[in-house]
């Protein structure tokens, strides 16, 4: 079957708002019913509709390749199961079909044969097909494995504690027909963090730029964009994609701890407004952020654009630190990361009032066609796996330094956060194991981790506490690096200010 991938606008009533989704175009017209299943699943990530929309067409493919070799719909979708995971070509490299699919991993056959028996689900809801993955009778040892995951799922769940077992003996006791695979683990976790002893060489000389070695002025000198960009993951522990929704306001100085840099992230669409959107009589206009874009510059939420659009940024299912302003806060592990970005922000900020902005994001373009703009994550992060091309702010300042960009190096920008939870692991957080594996997951922000209460949670202050404590042992202990002399980056010239000569120790290392 001819098919086009093609982005669609959708308009679903008299607003005339349009709907952005991706749309396949058929022989036969655009396959409405996945219309249909991305407009009742608006709140699934870009990331979901692209995985979707590529499980399709692998399945329309395999039709057209296999047209009236099958006659139940059910034994096609098993075979097609099958062969994503064993792929197409005989021993002698042949295939007579022409898709010439090689064995994807199981983890990834998996996934893709979900997302089609949920969206086949779907169509037999809606139009009364037959499903063609439908499920059957579980046997009695898939029924005590399922149990078993189930009870596993709610125990890590922070809503765990609401779940009704009755659905859970209920969904227990079926199974699917054509079985995706089950997630493969493993321990190999130490490769992905990044280089403990080569941080400030990345800041100071990755993120120097060229030619501007001698500039009196730091924020010319230095990319401080993507110093504290890097210093948001690696002293923060926040994920890629949480910084590119932080706000100018959202940064100030922390009351508890003057000289420290207090750090929230908003939910890009449901978080707390700034105040300074007013109403005809000049008071603050209480609204969510998806509000505030809208009316103050006619913009959505990053989550909202295209996974192909520069504005895109994701948003991953985080523990709030705020219910009722809907805010994750950045703990700094050490707290001079938090006094590091501080000092640094004030000096962006003057390079921030030099150009013109029409938006409220932090973060922006300082050169090419459109300075002012806010600046994309993919150009921070953007590497080409096929030829290994450092494309990104990050991956080149990696290579600056003789790394190389890689996952299994831990020098991709998700390397900073493993750091910052291996150095939380290795402190002495709490008074026992599980108040150590709380304070964790509020510093990380998860939703659920290994045998975890629902109940319990330490506060903002608690964790402040805490996180001091543990420094401090770690210090006392030998293990903790910190700061070196930062006159080995020719501050002495730069720094009329003082900035990097106070409160800092001045030893080897880095965190």
């Amino acid at each position: 079957m001819s098919y086009v991938v093609m982005k669609g606008k959708v308009i679903e009533d008299e607003s005339l708002i349009p709907e952005e989704i991706p749309v396949i175009l058929t022989e036969n017209g655009v396959l409405t019913p996945l219309v249909d299943y991305f407009l009742e699943h608006d709140d699934k990530k870009h990331s979901w509709r692209k995985k979707t929309i590529m499980a399709i067409c692998l399945l329309l493919d395999f039709m057209s390749a296999n047209a009236g070799v099958f006659d139940v719909p059910e034994e096609m979708f098993k075979v097609f199961a099958k062969r994503l995971k064993r792929g197409t070509l005989s021993e002698d490299g042949t295939d007579p079909s022409g898709l010439y699919w090689t064995k994807r991993s199981m983890d990834d056959a998996g996934y893709l044969i979900t997302l089609l028996s949920e969206f086949s689900d779907f169509m037999a809801a809606k139009l009364g097909t037959k499903p063609l993955n439908p499920f059957r009778q579980a046997t009695a040892h898939e029924e005590q494995i399922n149990w078993a995951a189930y009870q596993h799922k709610k125990a890590r769940s922070f809503f765990g504690h609401i779940w009704k077992d009755e659905r859970g003996k209920k969904d227990s006791g079926r199974t699917r027909s054509t079985k995706g695979s089950r997630k493969s683990t493993s321990t190999r976790s130490e490769t992905k963090n990044f280089p403990k002893d080569r941080i400030f060489d990345l800041l100071f000389k990755g993120f120097e730029r060229r030619g501007k070695q001698n500039s009196t002025l730091l924020y010319e000198r230095f990319n401080l964009r993507n110093i504290l960009l890097t210093i948001l993951l690696h002293g923060g522990g926040l994920r890629l994609s949480e910084p590119f929704h932080l706000y100018v306001h959202d940064v100030t100085e922390d009351p508890r701890r003057p000289g420290c840099a207090l750090v929230r992230i908003y939910d890009p669409a449901e978080g707390a407004a700034p105040h300074d959107l007013l109403d005809s009589r000049g008071n603050p206009i209480k609204c969510t952020r998806e509000q505030y874009l809208l009316q103050k510059y006619r913009m959505k939420p990053r989550t909202r654009y295209s996974s192909q659009d520069r504005l895109h940024a994701g948003w991953k299912g985080v523990l709030l630190n705020d219910q009722s302003q809907k805010y994750i806060q950045v703990f700094w592990f050490p707290r001079f990361w938090g006094e590091l970005f501080w000092k640094l922000w004030g000096i962006y900020l003057q390079q921030l009032m030099q150009v013109e902005r029409h938006h409220p994001f932090a973060f922006v373009n300082f050169a090419g066609p459109n300075p002012g703009d806010p600046y994309a994550m993919q150009s921070f992060s953007k590497t080409s796996k096929k030829k290994r091309i450092e494309k990104g702010a990050h991956a080149q300042a990696v290579k600056k330094i003789g790394l190389i960009s890689s996952k299994n190096e831990g020098t991709t920008p998700h390397g900073h956060r493993h750091r910052y939870a291996r150095w939380l692991k290795a402190a002495n957080l709490g008074s026992s194991p599980t108040e150590q594996a709380k304070i964790i997951q509020m510093a990380l922000h998860h939703l659920a981790v290994e045998s975890q209460q629902v109940y319990g949670h330490p506060t903002v202050d608690e964790v402040t506490k805490a996180m001091d404590l543990a420094e401090t042992n770690l210090t006392l202990g030998g293990e903790s690096p910190a700061l070196p002399d930062m006159t080995a980056y020719g501050f002495e010239d730069v720094d009329p200010l003082g900035l990097f000569s106070g409160p800092f120790p001045k030893l080897t290392g880095g965190f």
